[in-house]
């Protein structure tokens, strides 16, 4: 490897021999050249690309800024490409702390957004049947209105023996009616997944440090108040009942609380009846 004299190419800069241009490419040309010299060895081509594409900028910016007092232009170089190695390795660290977080996080949303089983439907199916107390029905479907999906509404009215708009508009009011609370819940859950994704970046750099480190232990500070900032918005979140109150659905059926109180009563009996009382223990 022939070696490049950097302070007799500055010496020529500075006395007008070469312009900018030529300092630039004679500096940039021989660290491209001997990019296996100033990055790790154990590093890819590509990456090596990468960074010396990254790395170009910051020459220009480091000739503006050097000054002929103390060290030579050629160590003042060396020291510029050395730090710019450990800010690029960092800044690439973090990426791809920040990729695994995501797609952990994505993958975990496709999950739950994963479609419900269709099942096939009989061309000669009996039509449904209406239920022996259309009351009792009417407020549980209404006390779980955020798990009542449209086509489990359309059966819902089928067996009520109404149509299924004047249904549709009951359960309108009371979202209506919840909104702000559905919309709190919202941010909420919105929060908890937020700090799983940080939880999940400090794991991540935990996982690459050397143990019995200042670094290392600053982290795992940081992980341990992130993890209780967690559970502490998962217990505010679960704390909010989904589901709509009593004297909500009986705004919306124009009925007095003790109808639904009795309706619901008699409704979580009849399941603990069937049940033998295990699940509601």
């Amino acid at each position: 490897m022939k070696h490049f004299n950097f302070d007799k190419a500055y010496s020529l800069y500075a006395n007008g021999s070469i312009g900018r241009r030529e300092l630039e490419e004679a500096v940039f040309r021989h660290i491209l050249a001997n990019a296996r010299k100033f990055y790790p060895k154990n590093s890819g081509e590509d990456e090596r690309a990468d960074f010396v594409s990254w790395l170009y900028p910051k020459i220009r910016r480091a000739i503006d800024i050097y000054r002929n007092v103390g060290s030579s232009f050629e160590a003042y170089i060396h020291s510029v490409v050395r730090l710019s190695v450990k800010e690029y390795r960092w800044r690439r660290t973090e990426m791809d702390i920040l990729k695994y977080a995501t797609w952990v996080i994505k993958a975990y949303q496709q999950y739950l957004r994963q479609a419900e089983p269709e099942y096939s439907r009989l061309e000669n199916a009996a039509p449904a049947r209406k239920v022996k107390n259309p009351r009792q029905l009417l407020i549980l479907a209404l006390k779980c209105y955020c798990y009542v999906s449209e086509g489990f509404l359309e059966k819902i009215a089928a067996r009520l023996g109404v149509p299924a708009e004047v249904l549709r508009e009951m359960f309108g009011r009371l979202r209506e009616a919840r909104r702000k609370r559905d919309e709190r819940m919202r941010r909420l859950r919105e929060s908890v997944q937020g700090q799983n994704c940080r939880c999940l970046v400090y794991k991540k750099r935990i996982s690459l440090l050397k143990y019995d480190t200042n670094t290392r232990m600053r982290m795992e500070v940081r992980l341990e108040k992130a993890l209780g900032r967690r559970d502490a918005m998962q217990a505010r979140l679960e704390g909010i009942s989904p589901f709509a109150s009593n004297g909500q659905v009986v705004c919306v059926l124009g009925l007095s609380k003790g109808s639904a109180d009795a309706s619901l009563f008699q409704l979580k009996a009849k399941w603990k009846m069937l049940q033998g009382g295990s699940l509601l223990n």
